[in-house]
């Protein structure tokens, strides 16, 4: 039975358009949301770039998506905050 990369410590690898959809739909949740309740991460279509938020820490996707976790979102933010690549 292969281990999804959610069962394991070692890096996951994105497309940058991929996690880029995916930083941008967190950004607009975190300006405009009037509830503080925190996604898990962010569901992306890898075909057409289409993002959703899940809460569910696990999520069912499809063949073409890709969950990408906050976690993620996050430490890539949070480093282009400082002026660095992440």
């Amino acid at each position: 039975m292969a281990t999804s990369p959610l069962d394991s410590d070692a890096p996951v690898l994105l497309e940058p358009q991929t996690l880029q959809a995916a930083r941008n739909l967190y950004e607009v949740y975190r300006s405009r949301s009037t509830r503080r309740r925190n996604p898990q991460g962010v569901v992306v279509n890898t075909s057409t770039c289409q993002a959703a938020l899940t809460f569910v820490a696990r999520p069912i996707l499809l063949p073409k998506e890709c969950f990408v976790p906050f976690q993620m979102i996050e430490s890539e933010s949070t480093a282009e905050e400082r002026g660095r690549p992440a």
